[in-house]
């Protein structure tokens, strides 16, 4: 409707038009294994599935908008996860359409970090220790799994990359 009729339909014509979107910006690295970190803005569970079918691994923050993601019964993990200690990380195992896809759960300190993702596990694999200082002076120490690492190192990358571009690529 917003294109000349001349144009060839796009090759990704779905209903979902961040699941189109996500798989038209990923083309060029389909079957490479490579691993996308998305904002939950970007949070489709069909365009993590069929981004896994194409080879190219994701994970992505997922938040409560008007309701839970379907089948991620958020209020219970959050519940569950409220008891453990910060730095704690828990993992749902589920599968769609062949395709396995887990929601991995964090303890902050002040709430739940939730993602869910094609790739990872609960195993530490993060170099660096965290330390959290709580209120009463005492300190906790722990370190993230490979996909609440990745989510923290990766998840501005285009807006830093953006912001270098804007200002001329300058430092002050």
């Amino acid at each position: 409707k917003d294109r000349p009729r001349e144009r060839p339909k796009p090759l990704h014509n779905e209903k979902v038009k961040t699941t189109s979107l996500l798989l038209k910006l990923c083309e060029s690295i389909y079957s490479t294994g490579k691993v996308v970190i998305l904002d939950s803005g970007f949070y489709v569970r069909d365009a993590i599935i069929n981004l896994r079918k194409k080879g190219v691994f994701t994970s992505a923050l997922i938040k409560k908008q008007h309701y839970w993601p379907k089948r991620v019964d958020g209020e219970g993990i959050k519940n569950y996860m409220s008891i453990k200690e910060v730095g704690s990380a828990h993992c749902l195992f589920g599968e769609k359409d062949g395709v396995k896809v887990d929601v991995f759960a964090l303890k902050e300190p002040n709430y739940v970090m939730l993602l869910m993702s094609t790739y990872g596990s609960s195993i530490t694999k993060d170099e660096q220790t965290i330390l959290h200082l709580q209120n009463d002076g005492t300190s906790i120490e722990f370190q993230y799994t490979e996909v609440f690492s990745n989510h923290y190192d990766y998840r501005d990358a285009v807006d830093l990359d953006n912001n270098k571009h804007h200002d001329g690529g300058s430092k002050h």
